[in-house]
């Protein structure tokens, strides 16, 4: 039973998503490299990047999870506990509302001969965190939550741990802008103490203002 119930990913895993220690080794190297490029060269890999992030983005907003939902009974459930039971702040409303039409759609439509129907990935999410954020009184309550989650657990987790794959190379790209920013930052601050920064490492620049000004 413990293997059905949806695992909780740390922050990090965002989504999902902690680093291996080998991309880990890429981004330090991707990092290292930035040091020896010229402040055009950073420009240009910045504004390839965004449009990659771009495109990457609008191609993994369009795509769909299959999920396991084994019969249509189980659709049912997960319907009616969106309609008494689910969590939600202001800003969550609108992905609720989606997530719950998208449901009503599989009903509508069916389950494949599998037992499965697909999701996007925003529905997908909001599935998977209202399900962590339930809260209910007393032990029929919890009984009836748990048997839920038992259903519907590993099926949104195996399709999640899809989705927190597919958006690792987009991830890795946003981390990639994150270490250009900074860069760029940490040139624009050395010029500022007098330091004309084109090339090489702006980090040990600025350290080398800071001894001489001290």
């Amino acid at each position: 039973m413990a293997k059905q119930k949806i695992t909780e990913m740390t922050k990090e895993q965002a989504a999902q998503e902690v680093m291996s220690q080998e991309e880990q080794d890429l981004m330090a190297e991707f990092k290292e490299s930035m040091n020896n490029m010229s402040a055009k060269e950073l420009v240009e890999l910045q504004d390839d990047l965004s449009n990659q992030a771009g495109e990457l983005g609008n191609k993994l907003a369009a795509m769909k999870y299959s999920v396991n939902f084994g019969q249509d009974k189980l659709i049912v459930n997960i319907m009616k506990y969106f309609e008494k039971h689910a969590k939600w702040k202001h800003q969550e409303v609108p992905m609720l509302i989606s997530c719950y039409l998208a449901l009503k759609e599989i009903k509508e439509n069916g389950l494949d001969d599998n037992g499965c129907a697909e999701m996007g990935q925003n529905d997908l999410n909001t599935l998977y965190q209202t399900f962590l954020k339930g809260e209910g009184t007393g032990y029929f309550e919890a009984r009836k939550h748990l048997t839920l989650i038992t259903e519907i657990g590993q099926p949104v987790t195996d399709a999640m741990q899809v989705l927190g794959k597919n958006n690792e190379e987009l991830r890795d790209i946003h981390t990639k802008l994150s270490f250009i920013d900074q860069e760029v930052n940490i040139r624009k601050a050395a010029e500022e103490q007098g330091a004309g920064v084109d090339k090489g490492s702006a980090e040990v620049v600025t350290e080398e203002i800071d001894k001489s000004a001290n």
